[in-house]
């Protein structure tokens, strides 16, 4: 916590410089990107109002988050969400991350109620559907509501993107495991190790050769 309210202190001191210095929003997004978070919120505290975009503020949340200062990273979520020109994709990925956010904080009531809101924006199944189907069940994990979870873990599990197959699938065993359902949780697991056999072929794994 200390460290955390160090780094707030220091960061406000540096924004007090001139802002003429300021780069372009396009830096704050390249920082980002490339790790250098605190670099990345000193520059977007020095934007001129007029220059900042939805984009630097995304970023200056991501770096937010990156550095631990979850406060910030969800007041410029919240920035973000106020902006009317979002699309509905966009939007409920801006949602997801708020609430990421409040599970990683140890408030998944709090996260459940922003993952619903993203859901409602993404009537068709996609990958990032798919993510926060995953999201809401952690959350409903994390309450012990472990059929709730299960109901989200199958929804995804049909959705996410390939690298969350075995994830998702290895949520829904544990669930199961404590739903006393063990037929369906060693059905599951053993979902996890042929898919993970099938990501070790070297057709998959080098998208050269035949699987056949």
């Amino acid at each position: 916590m200390k460290v955390y309210l160090f780094l707030s202190i220091i960061l406000a001191l540096l924004v007090l410089t001139d802002r003429s210095q300021a780069q372009h929003p396009i830096d704050i997004q390249k920082l980002t990107a490339s790790g250098h978070y605190y670099e990345a919120l000193v520059l977007f505290e020095k934007l001129p109002e007029r220059r900042v975009t939805p984009e630097a503020i995304e970023s200056a949340a991501r770096s937010a988050w990156g550095l631990s200062l979850l406060d910030k990273a969800t007041s410029y979520l919240d920035q973000l969400l106020r902006e009317e020109s979002l699309s509905n994709e966009k939007r409920a990925k801006i949602l997801s991350m708020r609430a990421m956010i409040e599970l990683h904080g140890k408030k998944p009531r709090v996260a459940i109620l922003f993952g619903e809101r993203a859901q409602e924006l993404l009537p068709s199944a996609t990958e990032l559907r798919g993510s926060i189907l995953m999201l809401l069940g952690d959350a409903h994990s994390a309450l012990d509501q472990f059929g709730a979870a299960r109901g989200f873990y199958l929804q995804a599990f049909d959705e996410v993107s390939e690298e969350l197959i075995a994830d998702t699938a290895f949520r829904i065993a544990e669930v199961e495991r404590h739903l006393g359902i063990l037929e369906e949780a060693i059905s599951f697991s053993r979902k996890v190790r042929f898919h993970m056999s099938e990501l070790l072929k070297p057709c998959v794994l080098f998208q050269r050769w035949p699987c056949n």
